[in-house]
């Protein structure tokens, strides 16, 4: 299991804001909803001391050693392989989680984008790890 702690938006002074959804794209947002999710931020006020953020809420990524996964596992396979199986089998990345808690308006794209690390096994499922940030 892995977790990370996300900076959740100040319900103060929360803001919808417009996001292009050419950089939606690169950063590897899930496409099929770029023309239907709303974007928010914080715009700071003295309830968050301008900062835009109160709170902080976890994003999660838990690894099951499936029947799919463990002989990958047995035989020491790199973390890529382990990773892309897993996700073909239903596996929610760090920043799979986060997208949702950033269409549940709880969070900030930046704020994922910052906790979360580029993932290798982005390459192969469409995204570029050299061009997300």
């Amino acid at each position: 299991m892995a977790q990370r702690l996300i900076r959740t938006i100040c319900p103060h002074c929360k803001t919808e804001q417009k996001v292009d959804a050419v950089y939606l794209k690169k950063i590897g947002f899930p496409e099929e909803e770029i023309s239907t999710a709303k974007f928010w931020r914080g715009a700071g006020c003295e309830a968050c001391r301008q900062q835009g953020y109160q709170g902080r809420k976890g994003i999660y990524e838990l690894l099951v050693v499936s029947e799919a996964i463990r002989p990958l596992v047995m035989n020491r396979a790199n973390a890529t392989e382990i990773a892309q199986r897993a996700i073909a089998a239903g596996m929610r990345t760090l920043r799979t989680d986060g997208w949702t808690k950033v269409k549940n308006g709880e969070t900030t794209i930046e704020e994922v984008l910052r906790v979360t690390q580029i993932e290798e096994h982005l390459d192969t499922l469409g995204g570029d790890p050299k061009t997300e940030m």
